[in-house]
């Protein structure tokens, strides 16, 4: 078992006889492998941590390319605060290196969870759109905007001539908000019904 020393904004882990070597530079295999194992650790006790392991590029709280993967706490909530743990030195060397040779140091980022940008569905009988929000949650972008067409999405019938059911439309929503926020790099917050837009329009009028 390593020894470990948990500082303000590092982690030090230190190779004990037994302890196992990684490697694998392509895809950063060997940094993934011991991360992986490391988290089994400290979500054990003592530490009792509640890690995850996540891509960094997919996640949306570090920046950084396709393959480097970071530790941090499963669920981020308001008010709470929060560790995420990554090689500080990914693009030079793999922390696999450091500790097959006896000892790597990891970075630790602090910080207490607030309301972050994220995207907001909403649809009605005549379509969807899409929305970011600010970190205090208005609205500041529209992201995406889509028809109740079966034909052409980016076209409004009239009730009459559309096929979609209200259904449909919010399984339309939350899919594309989900690429949409994956593509962005921040949560997806979700969708809900609003009112349908002046009802008594004229069909020609939606045309």
């Amino acid at each position: 078992m390593p020894k470990i020393t948990i500082g303000e904004t590092t982690l030090t882990v230190e190779r004990e006889p037994g302890d196992p070597k990684f490697y694998g530079v392509t895809f950063a295999r060997g940094e993934s492998n011991f991360l992986y194992w490391l988290k089994g650790i400290l979500n054990a006790k003592p530490y009792e941590l509640d890690l995850i392991k996540k891509r960094v590029q997919k996640d949306g709280h570090l920046m950084g390319d396709e393959y480097q993967q970071y530790l941090r706490t499963r669920k981020i909530k308001i008010g709470k605060p929060y560790v995420m743990i990554f090689n500080g030195h990914y693009q030079i060397k793999g922390i696999e290196e450091d500790w097959n040779a006896g000892k790597a140091v990891l970075t630790i980022e602090r910080g207490t969870g607030e309301r972050g940008k994220c995207l907001l569905g909403f649809y009605n009988r005549f379509g969807y759109n899409i929305h970011e929000t600010d970190s205090n949650g208005n609205i500041t972008e529209l992201v995406y905007e889509a028809g109740n067409c079966p034909l052409d999405s980016t076209t409004v019938v009239s009730l009459d001539r559309s096929h979609e059911t209200l259904g449909t439309l919010r399984k339309f929503c939350i899919q594309t908000g989900k690429e949409l926020a994956i593509e962005r790099g921040i949560p997806w917050g979700g969708c809900q019904r609003e009112e349908d837009p002046d009802e008594m329009m004229h069909p020609e009028e939606l045309e």
